[in-house]
């Protein structure tokens, strides 16, 4: 941690572990200018002060959980079941793409 003038600066890094992000989200926050940074040298530093919002509040993440084991009769009933709620989806909101939905929420659709 680097003191200066204007109060406490972190290094990439300390954001990081602070925001519970890795330090290449970290510098894509700042070069998107989410994220207030100076460089000093040829580090980037972030004042304390301009993070608590995103410390205060780290987002969810989702966890990868393994499937448990199934019977090949298990196996067919949940793919029975898939497809009943794919035709009950289809049925009622009719067929859509979903990769184009996708994009479009990507652009701003």
């Amino acid at each position: 941690m680097v003191n200066k003038e204007q109060g406490e600066l972190l290094s990439v890094r300390e954001v990081a572990r602070r925001c519970n992000r890795s330090e290449e989200t970290i510098r894509r926050w700042i070069w998107s200018g989410k994220l207030a940074a100076r460089k000093l040298g040829n580090q980037l530093f972030v004042e304390e002060g301009g993070i608590p919002g995103m410390v205060a509040a780290p987002q969810d993440r989702l966890t990868f959980v393994a499937p448990p084991k199934l019977s090949p009769a298990e196996f067919q009933d949940l793919l029975a079941r898939q497809k009943q709620l794919r035709d009950e989806l289809f049925e009622k909101h009719g067929y859509f793409d979903s990769a184009e939905l996708v994009r479009a929420s990507r652009e701003g659709h």
